[in-house]
C-alpha cells in the first residue's frame, strides 16, 4: 500500500454518549466500540479510518487509536466540510494528532504486539449446536467439533486461532503470546430487524512477533485481525521489544 498512519483521536466520551442515544444504540451495550464506529462514519465517511481501539479512558476522554491510508490533515479537511456540528464536537480536535508509518519493515525484525480480538469462526454447515452460516466462540466451537473429554484451556485454543490468522496473512509469525484477558461482551449491531445486542468473545492477547514480509507489513496492520474490525477489534498495537 501507498501510505499508512496511525492516529490518536480523542472522542468526548459525554457527547459519544449523547450521539449514542439519538442514533438509539442499545443501552445494555457493554462497549462503545459501534458508537465510535458511527461517530467515525458520520465524520469520516468512507474514508472513516479502521481498525481502530478504544484505549482505557482519561477522565471524560476516549482515547481511540487507528490506522488510516489517510493522513490527520486530510480527514480533518473532509470533517470539517461535511459533519454536523455536534458530531464535529464530540472529536477533541485540539488532542488529535498522526504519524506516518514506515514505508517498509525490515524483515527479520521483531516487534512487541498487543491486540483486542475477537476469536470466532464462521460454521458453513448446520450442527447440533448451531445454524448453518453462524457465527460461534472459536473456543465453543472446538469444543463441539473435537467432543474431547479434557478440551485444551480457552488460553490455548485462542493462540491458536490468532496462529491461524498470522499464518493466513503470511507477513510475520508469533514468536510468543499469552492472554491477558478475557470476557464475553454484549455488542450492538445492526440487521434487517434493527439494532441488537450479540455475545461475543472479547479478548486481549499480547507478545512478540516477527516480520517476515517487510513490504506487505503495512497492508496487514491496515486490514487488521479477524471479524467485527470496524468495531473495536483487531488492530495491532506495535512496541519496540523491551519497551514496557
Amino acid at each position: 500500500m501507498d501510505s499508512l498512519y496511525m492516529l490518536r483521536l480523542p472522542v468526548d466520551g459525554s457527547r459519544l454518549a449523547r450521539l449514542a442515544e439519538r442514533r438509539r444504540l442499545p443501552r445494555r451495550a457493554h462497549d462503545s466500540g459501534y458508537a465510535v464506529h458511527c461517530l467515525l462514519a458520520e465524520l469520516f465517511g468512507d474514508l472513516a479510518p479502521k481498525p481502530f481501539v478504544i484505549e482505557r479512558a482519561e477522565g471524560r476522554c476516549l482515547p481511540v487509536l487507528a490506522y488510516s491510508s489517510i493522513g490527520m490533515n486530510e480527514l480533518t479537511d473532509a470533517a470539517r466540510q461535511f459533519a454536523e456540528p455536534d458530531v464535529w464536537q464530540t472529536l477533541r480536535w485540539e488532542g488529535a494528532a498522526g504519524k506516518q508509518m514506515p514505508a517498509e519493515w525490515r524483515t527479520g525484525s521483531q516487534c512487541a504486539f498487543r491486540l483486542r480480538m475477537c476469536p470466532v469462526e464462521r460454521k458453513n454447515s448446520a450442527g447440533e449446536n448451531h445454524r448453518a452460516g453462524a457465527e460461534v466462540d472459536a473456543f465453543l466451537g472446538h469444543v463441539w467439533r473435537e467432543r474431547n473429554e479434557s478440551p485444551p484451556s480457552r488460553d490455548a485454543v485462542y493462540e491458536q486461532w490468532l496462529r491461524r490468522q498470522f499464518q493466513a496473512g503470511g507477513v510475520a509469525e508469533i514468536a510468543q503470546c499469552r492472554m491477558e484477558s478475557f470476557q464475553l461482551t454484549d455488542l450492538a449491531r445492526k440487521d434487517t430487524g434493527g439494532r441488537r445486542l450479540v455475545r461475543k468473545p472479547d479478548a486481549v492477547i499480547s507478545g512478540k512477533l516477527t516480520i517476515t514480509d517487510g513490504q506487505g507489513f503495512n497492508a496487514w496492520l491496515a486490514r487488521g485481525i479477524g471479524r467485527h474490525r470496524a468495531f473495536g477489534f483487531g488492530m495491532l498495537l506495535l512496541r519496540a521489544v523491551g519497551g514496557d
